[in-house]
Parts: C-alpha cells; sequence; structure tokens
C-alpha cells in the first residue's frame, strides 16, 4: 500500500462493509486525491498558523492563505465551504460507487476526484452570467488588450530612453532574487513582447471567427454540467447507460451529484438530461471516447508500436494543416505590417518544424518510463526548488502582513 493512499484505502474498506465514512477520513482522503505533490509542504506551512486552515483548506488556497492574501472571513468561507462538501461526500458516495460496482483503488480515486471537482465548480456556474453575455465581455476584453498594446508601444517609442536605465538594472535585480534568467532586460525587448501580446489577442480572435475554440465563457447550465460529469463518469467505468427515464441509474448518478454539490436530495434532473442527450456536446464527448478507446486499446497500441515513426508522421500531419492555417490567415484580410510580420514568423517556425521532422529517424523515445533516470531527476529537483522558492516567499510575506495587521 503506498503511503499516499492510505486514507483512501480506509474509505475503500469502510464502502466495502457497508459502514459509515467519517468525516475526518473523508476530509484526508480527498486531501490525498487533490492534492499535488507539493501541497504536503503547503499543509505543513499552512496548520503551523492554523491547524484548520491546514486540513481543511482545498489545495489552491494554501498558498493564498500562507502568504495572508486571504481576509479572516474568506478563509472561513472556503473551510465552510469544504466542510460542507465533505460531509455530503460521506453520505452519497456509497450509493455513487455502487452505481459504478467499482472496487479498483484507481477507480475509485478517479470518480471522487471527478464528482467533487464537479461540486465544487457548480455554484460558480449556476451565478455565472448566460454564454452569449460572457462572450461579449470576453470580446471586449481581448480588444482593450489590443488597443492599450498599441497605445502603450507609442508611449514607449517616445518616452522609453527616460526609464530604459532602471528599468534595467530593476530586471537584473529581480532576476538575481528569483534565480532565474530574465529577458526582458531592455524596453525594446518589452515592446516586442507588448506586440507578441498584441497579435495573440488578434490571432484569438480570428481563430474565433473560423469557428476554432480559442476561449472558453462557459455558461450557467449547472445542471447540465451535472449531466455531463456523469455521462463522462458513465463511459469510463462501463455503466450506467444513458437514459432519460426518471428513476434509472443514469437518472439517479446525476441526482447524487447534485445533492453534493447543493445538498437537495432526490432533486430531478430530467430536463437537464433529455437536453444534453440530444446536444452536440455528447456526440463530442462520444468522438474523443472512440479515439481514446482505440489509442489504447491492444489493437491501437500495437499499431503504434510497431511503427517507430508513427509519432512523427502524426506530428507531420499536424505541422502539415498549421500551415494550413496560417496561410488561409495570411490571405484572409488585409493585415497591418506587424501583424504580417508576427503571421509569417509563426508560418516559417512551422515550415522549418515541418522540415526537422521529415530528417528525424528512429529509434525514438517514446515513453517517460524510456528517459534517462538523470534527466527525470533534474526536471524533478528544479520543480521542488521553485515550489520551495514559492512556498518560504509566501510564509515570509504572510508574516510580514500579518504582523502590520497585529499593529
Amino acid at each position: 500500500m503506498s503511503r499516499e493512499q492510505v486514507h483512501l484505502n480506509e474509505v475503500a474498506r469502510h464502502l466495502k462493509r457497508g459502514e459509515q465514512i467519517p468525516h475526518d477520513l473523508m476530509n484526508s482522503a480527498i486531501n490525498e486525491i487533490t492534492d499535488t505533490s507539493f501541497s504536503k509542504n503547503e499543509r505543513i506551512a499552512a496548520s503551523q498558523i492554523s491547524e484548520s486552515a491546514g486540513k481543511h483548506l482545498e489545495s489552491w488556497a494554501l498558498l493564498n492563505f500562507i502568504s495572508a492574501k486571504y481576509s479572516k472571513e474568506e478563509v472561513n468561507a472556503i473551510i465552510e465551504t469544504r466542510k460542507k462538501l465533505v460531509s455530503r461526500l460521506a453520505i452519497v458516495l456509497p450509493s455513487i460507487i455502487d452505481i459504478f460496482k467499482l472496487t479498483d483503488i484507481r477507480d475509485i480515486s478517479s470518480a471522487i476526484h471527478q464528482i467533487y471537482d464537479c461540486a465544487g465548480d457548480y455554484p460558480v456556474i449556476e451565478k455565472s452570467q448566460f454564454s452569449s453575455q460572457q462572450r461579449k465581455k470576453a470580446v471586449q476584453g481581448i480588444n482593450s488588450i489590443i488597443q492599450l498594446a498599441e497605445q502603450l508601444d507609442e508611449v514607449l517609442d517616445q518616452a522609453s530612453r527616460h526609464v530604459d536605465s532602471e528599468f534595467h538594472h530593476h530586471k537584473d535585480a529581480i532576476a538575481r532574487f528569483y534565480e532565474t534568467e530574465h529577458e526582458l532586460r531592455h524596453i525594446e525587448n518589452l515592446r516586442r513582447e507588448l506586440m507578441a501580446l498584441r497579435f495573440a489577442s488578434r490571432l484569438t480572435l480570428y481563430r474565433d471567427s473560423v469557428g476554432e475554440r480559442s476561449f472558453y465563457v462557459g455558461d450557467n447550465k449547472a445542471k447540465t454540467h451535472v449531466v455531463e460529469c456523469a455521462y463522462r463518469l458513465a463511459l469510463q467505468f462501463g455503466a450506467p447507460a444513458l437514459k432519460t427515464t426518471p428513476g434509472s441509474d443514469f437518472s439517479n448518478l446525476c441526482s447524487l451529484i447534485l445533492e453534493l454539490a447543493t445538498g437537495i436530495p432526490h432533486e430531478s434532473l430530467a430536463g437537464a438530461i433529455n437536453k444534453f442527450a440530444r446536444s452536440p456536446e455528447r456526440r463530442e464527448i462520444d468522438e474523443e471516447e472512440k479515439i481514446h478507446r482505440y489509442e489504447n486499446s491492444d489493437e491501437g497500441m500495437a499499431e503504434y508500436e510497431s511503427d517507430n515513426f508513427s509519432g512523427v508522421k502524426a506530428r507531420i500531419i499536424s505541422l502539415e494543416a498549421e500551415e494550413a492555417f496560417w496561410q488561409n490567415m495570411l490571405s484572409s484580410q488585409s493585415w497591418d505590417e506587424k501583424s504580417i510580420q508576427q503571421i509569417s514568423i509563426r508560418m516559417l517556425d512551422v515550415i522549418q518544424q515541418k522540415q526537422t521532422a521529415m530528417k528525424e529517424h528512429g529509434p525514438f523515445i517514446v515513453w517517460a518510463s524510456q528517459m534517462s533516470r538523470t534527466t527525470l531527476d533534474e526536471w524533478r529537483q528544479e520543480s521542488e526548488r521553485h515550489e520551495n522558492k514559492m512556498l518560504s516567499l509566501a510564509v515570509e510575506l504572510g508574516q510580514r502582513v500579518r504582523n502590520r495587521r497585529a499593529d
């Protein structure tokens, strides 16, 4: 038994025996499932400030709590929400696991993670605006980025010489403090980045105009969100079948997930289920699932492993499609000189990648497990060093803020 799954395994034993799951055990299991590899140290640091916060805060909230970005009221609200979710999960989890007939600890972990995330997102989605309103705001925001980047570039062109020296020295100091290389040492570098940001914003709007999913705004269809979660889980575990009939296993599953999110039991989602069953979202999920199942099947794996160049071939096809995209974009309208330059850079980059790929020869490293142990260790150590640096800065900042508040 891995140390990381000790609480989850205990939850699984309670499920198997039909026993009630204690709140603290369920909470610890959730931490095991949802925490990142660096959350352990963050929880220790948070617990030194508040035992309750270290135990009950979501992993994404830990650093903000440690650095005192949250008010006391905000922290208490996050903790209370977490406690409610954990209490409900302990109640509905046995029924959900029974619907799926799960016994494997990895499947149980995956199911818990997905329904917990779904329930946590529910209030935000329920309060959000309709997608049309969100899309309008998003487009307005992107256009503002374009306009402000152009204005700032004009101002820098006129006045940057007065601040360039101080900017250079300040960037040197920041780089030394964070022990990183700086890429924006001079104002001209910053101006290039601004133009890249301006173009990326225009590119986002262009992709959206030609039907690509360049940005996601979500919607306020909270019950649809629950149904989609239930459907993805049903596909993953092979049951229950999507049925719009009230009282079906699928309908009950949706009701249980909704109860976890809201605390309201036996709520009907018949309308949302019927709508989702006919939706393009369902067809898209079904198509993704077909591809996923084939790629992970014995036949799909055999096909992939039999051709040492399969990865390169797939990359070349993808690069050719990307090259066509840039060509179409360039000819779609009259772009300004700076945009033409950016598009040309992207097109040349893709062409160079394709030429390099066409010259590649095997054997290739296919699996992460085949990578050099030294390389993996170096990546891990660098990641740990960065996370530890962030944690120490958060602790220091939090202490200063709390001392100032106390004064």
